[in-house]
C-alpha cells in the first residue's frame, strides 16, 4: 500500500489527515435540542387517581406510547401505591428510595 492510499484509507476511517500523518481535529456539533411541546402538566386541583388517568391518557395519545409499556408503568405505580399506602401526589424522595430498596 502506497502512502496515497494509507492516507485514503485514514481518512476513511478517522476523518480528514494532515499531509504529516497526523489526525486533524474535527469539530463535532451536537445535535440541535428539539423543545417537547407536549409537557404534561397536571390540573390544578386532581387527586392522585385522576392525575393518573390524566398521565396515561398523555403517555397514550400525546407521547404515543404503547399499550404494553402503559400497562407495565401502571402495574408498577399500582404496586408503589399499595406499599406506600399514601396519595401519589404526596410523595417524598425518601418514600421513592425506600420503595426502591424494598
Amino acid at each position: 500500500m502506497n502512502l496515497r492510499e494509507e492516507q485514503a484509507a485514514m481518512r476513511a476511517r478517522h476523518g480528514s489527515v494532515r499531509k504529516s500523518g497526523t489526525r486533524k481535529t474535527q469539530e463535532k456539533k451536537a445535535p440541535p435540542v428539539k423543545k417537547n411541546t407536549a409537557e404534561f402538566e397536571p390540573s390544578v386541583a386532581v387527586d392522585g387517581d385522576e392525575w393518573l388517568k390524566q398521565y396515561f391518557d398523555y403517555l397514550a395519545g400525546e407521547r404515543g406510547y404503547a399499550e404494553n409499556t402503559i400497562s407495565a408503568y401502571r402495574s408498577d405505580l399500582d404496586q408503589f401505591r399499595e406499599t406506600l399506602a399514601k396519595d401519589l401526589l404526596t410523595v417524598s424522595t425518601d418514600d421513592i428510595r425506600k420503595f426502591i430498596l424494598f
